[in-house]
């Protein structure tokens, strides 16, 4: 059986993280990894330029097998199937009543969570990104993000 070329990672090219990606099909770049998004664009520029064919992103051994993996405490993205997002937690101190966010991962890692404006530890989640349509739920316009054809309303 052939080897697993893919992980979960950051594309080299483009720098977004959590994806599925794999080796650059370019020699003069062996050690970059690629994900789908870039490699399709780089194949058609590639085809174009000079003629040379790239075979399909999920062409490699173990696309499948890593496809069905579920990646702890992320979220298929709305905007793109290809990327997931970190899941985020939402937690409101019981004392000082200020609200903050955490990666989930990050929560669940950490030995104590404490609210980082009066450092008690008495907190309490109040919501949790299940899938990317709930960004909203998180209260924070800083992680929101906008789909096609939506206006700034």
């Amino acid at each position: 059986m052939a080897k697993n070329i893919y992980k979960v990672s950051s594309c080299d090219y483009c720098g977004t993280e959590n994806q599925i990606v794999r080796p650059t099909p370019f020699m003069a770049d062996v050690p970059a990894m690629m994900c789908k998004i870039c490699w399709d664009n780089t194949k058609e520029e590639y085809m174009n330029s000079n003629g040379e064919w790239i075979p399909k992103f999920e062409d490699g051994p173990g696309y499948e097998e890593m496809k069905s993996i579920e990646i702890i405490n992320t979220v298929p993205s709305s905007m793109n199937p290809n990327y997931r997002m970190h899941m985020l937690a939402k937690y409101e101190c019981l004392d000082c009543e200020n609200s903050f966010i955490l990666s989930k991962k990050q929560a669940d890692e950490a030995n104590e969570i404490t609210c980082p404006y009066c450092r008690t530890d008495k907190i309490e989640e109040v919501a949790l990104m299940v899938d990317s349509d709930r960004l909203e739920e998180m209260g924070c316009m800083g992680i929101h993000h906008m789909e096609e054809g939506e206006s700034n309303e």
